[in-house]
């Protein structure tokens, strides 16, 4: 089939654009031609600086050559005028979907609690939703939007999304979906599984540094878990520069600086390190809706402790402790797990070893053959 696949960008690197770059992949690897329809040119000459196995598309098709300057609604819906032009496909994907679901044969939603919200007005987790009464003016025209694009969504023969917990607030929104799980490079990760008696009693976070990750919680956790060193890694844009500031500042003002370290724009092959020196991985976002680096973390025998919803939750960990990792639902508890469970060597080379068959469920080849069943069906 000729394939075309919308998305306002795959130029920032993020979990959206590796889908992307796994997705154009498979659908090459599984005999389709491939349009990429984006708002912006790529620039595909940085991403092979950073992405793995970047495979190009037939064809590529955009609007403009930088879209930076453009509100984020805009975008999406400048991308949705870009899909609607390619006429001579067989099917269309809509890629890059979490606030405004433009139609598309099938649409692969990236959902959050600010989906929810913006696609129902209902609000499960206020922090991620409308912190500002900017953000919840945004919201409103956002509604406003979404509800016109509802009635055109007849057109959609199939709704996609990352995890149970996605397909759930979908379900509230009055969408049925399917779930197809973001492809994970577990094998990249195995390779530097090792003893957790040969690693140090250090805890681990990977994650964009902005105020939606609640990095401040990690903080909070290792004032309550004394004996304990913590690592938080992460990107973080100019944007963010002053909650970066702030985080720095309650590390000295906690009494912290000699127990937690924040370190940004870190080499891959410096993270690898980290990641085979560490015991437990926390990942503090609550309602996340998937969790890729929570399973890259497994993959390279790291235990996890996450909050207690969201995907991590859900799919994850399937919501059983002490199985394939641990969960908490408040700072307090989080400490006490770790506490409990970082000197316990032999619980964690037991958890390890059992995470290291299970996260091939994630894999990019069961990613693969799951898109081809899916793939199937919606040609018939």
């Amino acid at each position: 089939m000729r394939i075309a696949l919308a998305v306002p960008s795959i130029n920032s690197v993020g979990g959206v654009t590796r889908f992307v770059i796994s997705l154009i992949r498979a659908l090459k690897e599984l005999g389709h031609s491939v349009v990429l329809c984006s708002l912006e040119r790529t620039r595909w000459h940085s991403l092979h600086k950073v992405c793995e196995e970047v495979v190009l598309p037939d064809e590529e098709r955009y609007l403009t050559s930088d879209s930076r300057l453009l509100p984020r609604s805009i975008k999406q819906i400048l991308t949705g005028v870009a899909l609607a032009k390619a006429k001579d496909v067989d099917l269309s994907m809509n890629v890059a979907s979490e606030f405004m679901l433009f139609p598309a044969d099938v649409v692969y939603v990236h959902t959050s609690p600010r989906t929810l919200f913006y696609l129902t007005g209902r609000v499960i987790d206020r922090g991620q939703v409308c912190p500002t009464l900017a953000s919840a003016l945004r919201g409103s025209v956002y509604a406003v939007l979404q509800r016109l694009l509802r009635r055109i969504h007849s057109r959609t023969r199939l709704f996609l999304t990352n995890s149970l917990f996605s397909k759930l607030l979908l379900r509230m929104a009055g969408i049925r979906s399917c779930v197809l799980y973001p492809p994970v490079d577990v094998e990249r990760f195995l390779r530097v599984r090792r003893e957790h008696d040969l690693r140090k009693p250090r805890v681990l976070s990977i994650m964009r540094i902005a105020p939606d990750k609640r990095v401040e919680h990690v903080l909070e956790i290792a004032k309550l878990s004394p004996d304990v060193e913590y690592v938080i890694v992460g990107s973080c844009t100019p944007r963010y520069r002053r909650y970066l500031l702030k985080l720095k500042r309650m590390i000295h003002r906690m009494g912290l600086k000699d127990r937690v370290r924040i370190l940004t724009n870190v080499p891959v092959s410096s993270l690898m390190k980290l990641m085979e020196d560490c015991r437990l991985y926390l990942h503090t976002m609550p309602f996340e809706h998937f969790g890729i680096a929570v399973v890259e973390a497994m993959a390279a025998g790291l235990v996890p402790v996450v909050h207690r919803s969201g995907g991590p939750w859900i799919d994850i960990l399937r919501r059983r402790l002490g199985e394939h990792g641990f969960a908490y639902s408040t700072v307090k508890e989080a400490a006490e797990i770790i506490s409990a469970v970082i000197h316990d060597v032999g619980t964690l080379n037991k958890i390890s070893q059992t995470n290291r068959d299970y996260v091939m469920r994630f894999s990019y080849r069961e990613f693969k053959r799951r898109l081809a069943t899916i793939l199937s069906n919606v040609g018939h």
